[in-house]
Formats: C-alpha cells, structure tokens, sequence
C-alpha cells in the first residue's frame, strides 16, 4: 500500500506519527515538588539519625581505646560525622514548595531543587565521604601501629581495609547513579515545557 505514512519502513512510520504534546498543570507539578521534597527530608532524616547513631557507638568506645592516636582518629570521625549532619540540613536539606506559586515559578523551583540534588549527590565525596576518611584513616593508623606487630596482624585488618574502600566505591556509584537520574528527570521536565 503506498497511502500508509512513510512507506515500507517501520521506523519511518513511527517516527512520521505525531506527537501529541505533554501538557503538565501546575497541580502536577507541585505534586511532584512536594513528593521530590519529602523524599529529601526523609532521606536526610534516616542519614541524620544514622549518623548520630555512629557518633554515640564512637562516644561510647572512646574511653576504651588505650592509644592516643586512636583517640584522635575517633575525634576526627565524630567532626567528620557532624559536618555531614550540618550538610544534610543546611545545604543539602529540602525546600518549601511555594504555595501560591505560579506555573512557570512552580516549574523553576523544582528545577532549581532537582538540579541542586543532582549536584550534590555528584559532589557525594566531598561533603559526604571525604569528611569521614581522615578520621577512620587516624584510627587505622593507631590500630595498625599498637597491635601489627606480626605479620599474621596485619591478615585481621586486611579483610577491614579492603571492606572500608570498596563500600565508600559503592556509595559513590549509587549517588552517581542517582544523580543520573535526576538529570534524566530535568531533561524529562525541560522537553514538557518546550512543548
């Protein structure tokens, strides 16, 4: 038949078919804002508290390390602990939606908070990651330097200094992957709009 849309080709056929545009309102868009928000605020409730609950574990164990170095290692990861708690709920923390905001304020609002998470979750290492190695690498050095006094010693941290370096690898890669899809998620709203 030569009166179908492009032919013989599959391919041209569905790319000649027209597109009807997706028309977003601006209830849809705050739902998602509002959603997108509480995810936030959930996720850095549960890092809050997690981070917290390491502080105390930390605390706890303190009195009991007989090295100096150790010590310092612990104080190191407790500072790097709480500058993380100060991320997560300062710049890292989740904004309001404007109530009585306009379309095209709604849209640029959760734009602007899409892309700002995106560029958080790729800077994970820094504010996130970063902070802790300091202190755990002290506390390392400590342990290694009172107790390695045999090469046998050094076979029970292993398993710890390969564990250590390949988790902070996985969460790296999560938050990129992460990030990735919130860039996919502007990309989505950006092509809404320009139809």
């Amino acid at each position: 038949m030569s009166d179908n849309l492009g032919g013989d080709d599959p391919i041209q056929v569905w790319q000649s078919q027209p597109v009807e545009p997706l028309i977003m309102s601006i209830d849809e868009i705050r739902k998602k804002a509002s959603k997108f928000q509480r995810r936030i605020r959930g996720r850095n409730l549960r890092e809050t508290v997690a981070s917290f609950v390491a502080i105390g574990i930390i605390a706890l164990f303190f009195k009991w390390y007989p090295d100096p170095v150790q010590r310092i290692g612990s104080c190191l990861t407790i500072a790097g602990y709480l500058y993380v708690i100060w991320r997560m709920n300062g710049p890292a923390a989740a904004g309001r939606v404007p109530l009585d905001a306009t379309f095209e304020s709604c849209l640029t609002f959760h734009r602007r908070e899409l892309a700002r998470q995106r560029d958080l979750l790729r800077t994970v290492w820094r504010w996130y990651l970063g902070p802790l190695v300091p202190g755990l690498a002290v506390s390392i050095i400590g342990v290694m330097a009172r107790r390695a006094r045999h090469p046998s010693d050094w076979l029970r941290v292993l398993p710890f200094l390969i564990v250590l370096p390949v988790v902070f690898w996985i969460i790296g890669r999560l938050n990129g992957r992460a990030a990735d899809c919130l860039q996919r998620h502007i990309d989505d709203l950006e092509r809404a709009v320009e139809q």
